[in-house]
């Protein structure tokens, strides 16, 4: 919610049954599963302090769309119940695999419809796919003229208006499941090859139904765009959100106080490989496992979280910087039998929400 000192963030936490241990350590509220409340009614939010609560959403099933596991619960009725209680201003949905940034406790869509987090959604191809099958499959247009190609590079976090999260999460979903079902036939996808769209924009390109032209696996995102661009006329799509998403191309130099979330898309995998194959070194000597993180990793994106911590006068302001920090924190917190004792007060359970 926002009040005049800022905003006081929420955490509401949709986990697998088998995944909600660690939220139940944090001490948040259980709310309910993915199809009953505990309670009809449930006080939510504070003016003063930031309040945790979780729901048991629905195990992602064999063979099911993996990518939609994390937008399945904006269905679900612990969410809404929390969206429509009165007590927030704006929902903002980020990924698992994310860290929160302090920005988040004074940045907000004020003078938006919405903010959509940066990233790589496709080409001019799949722009022009995604205005002619919401006409043609779902009977929406844009709302804004050519909006599909003008707020194109978007990724999987948003941060919304609380009276129009409904709206745009009921859109989203359904628009995944139209997609799924219809947008990537055998027909459509011959249709597609042979369409003035595709010899004008990917001339002499085949088989156009895979990644970036027209690719199944990426109906989340484009479920997202569909349902922003059919229901937003202000939309701003920026960096604030899913920081470090994008590929580098130069070294990000926002400072983490302006940004509100970070995705660590690619560099999780390589976070948490190295933390669980040497947390032995990580308990005794930090330094010194960081420079071994270091040898080991030639992707620059990882590269520059480690950096950021062996310099010799490190910018503690850096995102870079606050990333390794937080995470380095919250492996020890885990790995390190008498970490938790020895982190400063108040620390431990910011630990947990990495």
């Amino acid at each position: 919610m926002e009040t005049s000192g800022g905003v006081v963030p929420d955490l509401f936490v949709a986990c697998e049954p088998d995944a909600c241990e660690g939220v139940v350590n944090m001490g948040c509220t259980y709310l309910g599963d993915e199809e009953h409340l505990v309670k009809e009614e449930t006080a939510f939010g504070s003016l003063s302090n930031a309040q945790c609560y979780y729901a048991k959403t629905s195990t992602i099933q064999p063979g099911a769309y993996r990518f939609a596991q994390s937008l399945l619960f904006l269905g679900e009725p612990a969410f809404r119940q929390a969206v429509t209680s009165g007590a927030y201003d704006f929902v903002l949905r980020v990924d698992a695999d994310s860290v929160l940034l302090p920005g988040l406790l004074w940045l907000h869509p004020e003078k938006h419809d919405a903010w959509l987090g940066e990233g790589f959604l496709g080409v001019p191809l799949t722009f022009a796919q995604l205005g002619k099958f919401t006409a043609e499959e779902m009977g929406l247009q844009e709302v804004v003229p050519n909006a599909f190609t003008e707020r194109s590079h978007l990724q999987s976090s948003f941060y919304v208006r609380a009276d129009q999260a409904l709206a745009f999460c009921d859109r989203l979903l359904k628009a995944i499941e139209v997609l799924r079902e219809r947008a990537f036939t055998e027909k459509k996808c011959a249709e597609l090859e042979a369409s003035p769209e595709a010899k004008e924009l990917a001339p002499g390109k085949h088989n156009l139904c895979r990644w970036p032209y027209w690719f199944r696996d990426n109906s989340a995102l484009y479920g997202t765009s569909i349902a922003a661009n059919t229901l937003f006329e202000e939309i701003l799509v920026t960096d604030m959100l899913d920081a470090l998403a994008a590929p580098i191309r130069k070294e990000y130099t926002t400072k983490a106080d302006y940004l509100v979330q970070a995705h660590l898309i690619q560099q999780k995998h390589a976070l948490l490989k190295e933390a669980i194959e040497t947390k032995d070194a990580l308990c005794t000597h930090k330094e010194k496992y960081i420079a071994q993180a270091l040898a080991s990793h030639r992707k620059k994106r990882v590269r520059l979280i480690f950096q950021a911590f062996l310099a010799e006068d490190p910018d503690e302001s850096s995102v870079y910087y606050y990333i390794a920090d937080i995470f380095l924190r919250a492996v020890q917190d885990r790995y390190c039998p008498d970490f938790a004792d020895r982190m400063p007060a108040g620390q431990k359970e910011f630990a947990y929400l990495v």
